[in-house]
């Protein structure tokens, strides 16, 4: 199988590239983009003697014909300016956030410009296998998940499928390494800003919210969750620690909760749960380095019984779980390959 990417000289293309070399299915891969004839180690060399190929030319009508899936790792608000030619003629698979949003109104709302693709958003499955599996798998058109939905919305789902979450909002906090932010500098992530410090930024205003909203209404029956939402940014490369805020409608033990995330997530081959059950006042928790260049969302729910809330704790790869190796996730299951391929490290 050959497989293309369009935007591979961001951090996003540079992952999926690492990890589609060593999927066992692909024979292949293309990298194209806006400079044609530049080498990718010119941009990274530590893919020199992994991926020593050069830019093609943005010729559509070419890649079409050249590849049998395209993943366009592109920034927001330019994908859905280059998607219309591959719609509906390779397996797509976009890493922006131009398709995620069903409601053209609320990408607006939270990305400021008007959809210049709108009509096109129906034909898009939201990419989060252990959600929407099985409409992944008939799926020509995939928009894969943002990296904070992930590491929140897979906190959340147990208890929100169960019917626990007591009114109709979260709160979560999450801590980013600053690849998050991408490769193109801002005067957040220079040195001097990152280096021993720590920046909250967007409160209550990151364009992730919608993303996170429509993704548990959608799991409450259209009913409306809210969230409250505060990223950061710390001076670690990669990762995500997300703290998710959920008050419950019945009183539940530590024990209770273990069984119930256990029970939710027994068959996902890329979560892994904390068993905090006897652990008392000395609970086991994730951190960002024990998921870093790998697949996995580690979570550990812990309950408060003194207020009645479960604080959960998950922790993601923002440029795999939460980006690239998503994305190839769902490829394995829209191609009807195994679920792991290429993603066991």
């Amino acid at each position: 199988m050959k497989v293309g990417v369009i935007g591979g000289t961001g951090y996003t293309g540079r992952e999926l590239i690492r990890i589609l070399r060593r999927h066992p299915r692909i024979q292949n891969i293309s990298v194209y983009g806006r400079n044609p004839g530049k080498c990718m180690t010119e941009e990274f060399p530590e893919l020199r003697g992994l991926y020593d190929g050069v830019v093609l030319p943005l010729d559509p009508e070419k890649i079409v014909k050249d590849v049998a899936v395209l993943f366009m790792a592109l920034p927001h608000q330019v994908a859905m300016e280059m998607s219309k030619p591959f719609q509906g003629k390779v397996l797509l698979i976009d890493l922006s956030a131009d398709y995620r949003l069903k409601n053209a109104r609320e990408y607006e709302k939270w990305y400021g410009i008007p959809h210049k693709d709108k009509e096109a958003l129906v034909q898009y499955v939201y990419g989060m296998p252990e959600l929407f599996r099985k409409e992944i798998k008939n799926a020509r058109c995939i928009a894969s998940p943002g990296c904070y939905p992930t590491s929140i919305v897979l906190a959340v789902a147990p208890l929100l499928e169960k019917k626990l979450l007591k009114g109709n909002s979260i709160i979560a906090d999450s801590k980013s390494g600053h690849s998050g932010a991408g490769k193109k500098l801002s005067e957040m992530l220079h040195a001097g800003s990152v280096s021993e410090n720590l920046q909250a930024y967007k409160v209550s205003t990151h364009q992730h919210t919608g993303e996170v909203e429509q993704t548990l209404t959608h799991m409450n029956a259209g009913k409306k969750v809210y969230l409250t939402f505060t990223p950061q940014v710390l001076p670690f490369d990669r990762g995500i620690l997300s703290c998710v805020y959920v008050d419950l409608v019945k009183p539940l033990s530590q024990g209770d909760v273990t069984d119930l995330y256990a029970n939710h997530y027994k068959k996902e081959p890329f979560i892994r749960l904390y068993n905090n059950k006897a652990a008392g006042a000395n609970p086991v928790l994730p951190t960002p380095k024990l998921v870093a260049h790998t697949n996995f969302c580690d979570i550990a729910p812990i309950v408060d019984t003194r207020l009645n809330r479960v604080t959960i704790l998950s922790c993601i790869d923002n440029l795999v779980k939460g980006a690239g190796g998503q994305a190839v996730q769902a490829m394995n299951i829209a191609l009807g390959f195994n679920e792991s391929e290429g993603l066991n490290v």
